[in-house]
């Protein structure tokens, strides 16, 4: 499997330094490689946890801790 071709995102070095869980790190990375350049991304609960590998309630978790220490910001949609 080539990654030639393939879309790259990048993450801060300092990330590291928050001594996240895998999980939280992998859903973080997620929703940025989702985020376009406005920085923004809606993905469903559904698709995070599919794309991240863990169940729907591990990424609701680091989804809450990850808003909790303010690297993401979530919007109620309807």
């Amino acid at each position: 499997m080539s990654i030639l071709g393939e879309r790259f995102f990048k993450l801060s070095n300092a990330l590291f330094c928050y001594h996240l869980t895998p999980i939280q790190f992998t859903v973080y990375s997620f929703l940025v490689s989702s985020a376009g350049r406005k920085e923004k991304c809606w993905p469903s609960m559904k698709t995070i946890a599919a794309s991240c590998g863990c169940s729907q309630n591990a990424a609701r978790e680091a989804i809450g801790v990850l808003e909790q220490r303010g690297f993401i910001r979530r919007v109620k949609r309807y």
